[in-house]
């Protein structure tokens, strides 16, 4: 204990007696796990690239997916993970997401090893365009000072969802609103952020509808 005394030589000395490390020493270096994802915009599809390290043979390996980055689900299992990356090697394949409509979509891959734990990859964001059959649409943006005036084009009244979020996927904004048809305009107080491109995205009416801009 600190400032004990078993023979001559002062007070001030930190001694350590019986104390001992239990447990296992494992051989070898252990592999790092790693997931690289890449998402890339395509003709009304989006194409989908990975690459897995680390991972013990057994794992699944399936892939999710997001239109607002926090609620993810299953997509896909990627198959040939198990065998792949038996001893720690690496394994890498490619698929479309051909059931998408034009806006903003995440993606990550999760990891589930035999031993019950699970790894995630990074979001990989991208954004799809193209023209909405609703007939909405975000017919500008226009930033104010702290806040941004999102102006909209509705095609019937209802309840619509506005997000605003970073160019890597990270959410920012998000509010419901019970909209009239027809031309509006609201305003959001966005705060205090960095100069950059966001994207603000319109959802509702079977529809998600996407616009980049500065502020």
């Amino acid at each position: 204990g600190y400032n004990e005394v078993t023979s001559a030589g002062g007070d001030n000395r930190l001694v350590t007696n019986g104390i001992t490390i239990k447990g296992q020493s494992v051989a070898g270096t252990l592999a790092t796990q790693s997931i690289d994802l890449t998402a890339a915009a395509a003709s009304q599809a989006v194409d989908l690239q990975w690459t897995a390290q680390g991972f013990a043979a057994g794992t699944d390996f399936y892939l999710l997916r997001s239109a607002d980055g926090v609620n993810f689900s299953k997509l896909d299992e990627l198959t040939g993970g198990a065998d792949a990356v038996n001893g720690g090697a690496a394994f890498s394949g490619s698929t479309a997401d051909n059931d998408v409509q034009a806006g903003n979509w995440f993606y990550r891959i999760e990891a589930q090893s035999s031993d019950g734990s699970i790894y995630f990859s990074s979001i990989a964001a991208v954004t799809l365009a193209g023209v909405s059959s609703s007939g909405q649409a975000i017919r500008g943006v226009v930033p104010t000072g702290t806040s941004v005036r999102a102006l909209l084009h509705l095609q019937r009244a209802g309840n619509y969802q506005l997000s605003i979020r970073s160019m890597d996927g990270k959410a920012l904004y998000q509010e419901e609103m019970n909209g009239q048809a027809g031309d509006a305009a609201t305003d959001i107080a966005f705060g205090t952020r960095p100069h950059g491109v966001y994207v603000l995205t319109l959802i509702g009416n079977g529809a998600m509808i996407s616009k980049e801009f500065v502020y």
